[in-house]
């Protein structure tokens, strides 16, 4: 087969955007969905289509294996247990992960750096967006635009996504071309080109590129996450950016893009070792540096006794809007939850059209989950109404038995987005995008180890053992069961086992769901606290944000006061050497990054 009808044939699978889409549930991706960047440039016209003709030919017969030996592949599988993947830090300080994939001959090389447009100074928006085009211009290895050729020269993929908090550069190559881009992704961060002509070249390709529509005002996505940077605008590109110089250009690519903050991910049909010592002789000319802390994309903790209030133009006073924590497992969980949330029944004394909808938008860092209450009291705000809905799915979470519909509803939407997630990373390029947001190991009793199982780094929603059953369902996880008590309180005015049998246009039911009204089984039991001890803080209406319009006054609260000021987490520092992640920062201090914000 030749190159040209391979790219051919695989390109309507290999989507390059941060996260998966998962389902109608998650519609409103705007936010942390980065639209892929066409990146080609201007000295490489051709880059975009296949060289060579079609001299290699298939001469294996399509029909040839049967169904007996795909069984016996299958039992070999199982016999070799859980798939597992290398994770490791070279001793120059980059992050390498590697996973074998077979289904199709080729290999997907990414490589994530943690930066992204939150780290924008104040007075040079779009800096990061257009820096990430500079890095395509070469350096003394690599020609302008060679990155890019290089992968479609020989029929292949190459793409360039830039989020809130990280960097991608992506590429799908024939495996016998592989080496050839792992050299590329081992030279682009060393000493980029810079000069005028390069400079201009690469704020016209920022400046084409398209806007990106958020779901969540960029201000309420600030307040949610406490980090000032979220109000950038990334694609912006000014007069500022225009008006730099060689040298200063030079010192932001140097401070930004620096492979201490960087993870390269490949993946291919080879075992997970062998990828790893294709990659290392590559970076073995660099000096051996420390890797530069990260820290964990954690969500500020509740401030106060009712959620933070952002007033915006052309609010209508009915959403709430959550931070999810940027980490695999996080994501997944929300992702179950909003599904939980769309199908809920109603319970007395809410209102009979009272509904709760729920839209989830995904980025590897810096994820959203927004609430809309439909039906609520004006008086009241949306706020009793969605706490109760979250109340109810905590609720089963310790005890399944008070709402056995509920609990079966969480367990069905936990194995519909573990199918969805399984069936998006099916192609190699899509599941090494995903594997470049797995978390860091940061405890130094894990972090010598070289080999992790994938689902751990994939953070699929995937039952826990039944050992640990009792463990979850006391809200053990990220955070502590008294925080997940604290946000589950009474549903305002209802009693638990209430539901009603509402149509699906009322209850937002969906066809299929398992909501049937019979016990719940183990597994049920296990989803709902499973989730509960994930994600805690996104089922505690005061970790969120509520949006109403400028003319409008905020709602009454709905918790009491507390008797403390309770403390507030650090969101991620810009500049990742300027603070540990478990350092405190107060929520009204700038962002460490280095006299940027």
């Amino acid at each position: 087969m030749s190159l040209r009808i391979l790219a051919y044939v695989l390109s309507p699978f290999l989507g390059v955007g941060l996260g998966p889409a998962t389902g109608a549930d998650s519609g409103g991706a705007e936010l942390g969905e980065v639209a892929p960047v066409d990146a080609q440039l201007d000295a490489h016209p051709d880059a975009g289509e296949a060289t060579g003709e079609a001299s290699d030919t298939i001469d294996a017969d399509p029909d040839e294996g049967s169904a007996d030996d795909a069984g016996d592949d299958e039992d070999e599988d199982e016999a070799e247990g859980p798939a597992q993947v290398v994770d490791v830090v070279l001793p120059c300080g980059v992050r390498v992960i590697t996973a074998k994939d077979a289904s199709l001959p080729v290999a997907a090389v990414v490589l994530a750096v943690e930066v992204g447009t939150r780290d924008d100074p104040d007075k040079l928006p779009g800096l990061v967006h257009a820096l990430a085009y500079q890095l395509q211009q070469g350096n003394r290895e690599l020609a302008p635009g060679e990155a890019i050729a290089t992968a479609h020269d020989v029929g292949g993929l190459a793409a360039m996504a830039v989020g809130a908090a990280q960097v991608r550069f992506e590429s799908l190559v024939p495996i016998s071309q592989l080496d050839a881009q792992l050299r590329v992704e081992a030279l682009r961060l060393r000493a980029p080109n810079v000069g005028r002509e390069l400079w201009l070249k690469s704020l016209s390709y920022a400046r084409n590129d398209d806007r990106v529509k958020t779901l969540v005002p960029r201000e309420a996505a600030a307040i949610a996450w406490q980090d000032e940077g979220m109000k950038h605008d990334g694609r912006v590109v000014g007069q500022g950016l225009a008006d730099m110089l060689d040298q200063a250009v030079g010192a932001q690519l140097a401070r930004l893009y620096d492979y201490r903050v960087a993870t390269l991910v490949v993946v291919g049909p080879d075992e997970p070792q062998a990828l790893l010592e294709r990659v290392e002789p590559l970076f073995a000319d660099l000096s051996a540096r420390p890797r530069k802390l990260i820290a964990a994309a954690t969500t500020p903790k509740a401030p106060a006794a009712a959620p933070r209030v952002a007033k915006l133009p052309r609010q209508k006073g009915d959403s709430m809007v959550w931070a999810v924590p940027g980490n695999p497992a996080a994501r997944a969980w929300a992702q179950v939850l909003c599904g939980t949330l769309n199908r809920q029944q109603r319970v007395e004394p809410e209102p009979p059209r009272a509904r709760v909808r729920c839209t989830y938008a995904d980025d590897p860092r810096r994820p959203m989950l927004v609430l809309r209450a439909i039906g609520f009291d004006p008086a009241l705000g949306p706020e009793p109404l969605i706490a109760g809905r979250l109340a109810r799915v905590a609720a089963v979470g310790l005890t399944p038995d008070v709402e056995p519909d509920l609990a079966a509803l969480v367990e069905a939407q936990r194995a519909r987005i573990e199918t969805d997630i399984g069936f998006d990373l099916r192609t190699p390029l899509e599941l090494a995008s995903y594997l470049a947001s797995a978390s860091e190991r940061r405890t130094p009793a894990t972090a010598g180890l070289a080999l992790r199982a994938r689902d751990e780094l994939l953070g699929l929603p995937l039952l826990p053992a039944d050992e640990l059953t009792d463990g979850l369902s006391e809200g053990v996880g990220e955070e502590s069961g008294d925080e997940l008590n604290d946000a589950l309180g009474d549903p305002p005015g209802a009693e638990p086992g209430d539901a009603t049998a509402e149509g699906p246009e009322d209850a937002g039911a969906q066809p299929g769901d398992d909501s049937s009204g019979a016990p719940p089984d183990a597994s049920s039991g296990r989803a709902a606290a499973s989730l509960a001890a994930a994600i805690p803080g996104l089922l505690d209406t005061r970790r969120a944000v509520l949006l109403l319009d400028p003319e409008q006054d905020a709602p009454p609260p709905l918790h009491p006061p507390a008797a403390t000021e309770p403390t507030t987490e650090p969101t991620t520092p810009a500049n990742p050497e300027s603070q540990p992640a478990s350092a405190p920062q107060p929520a009204d201090a700038p962002a460490p990054s280095g006299g940027e914000k």
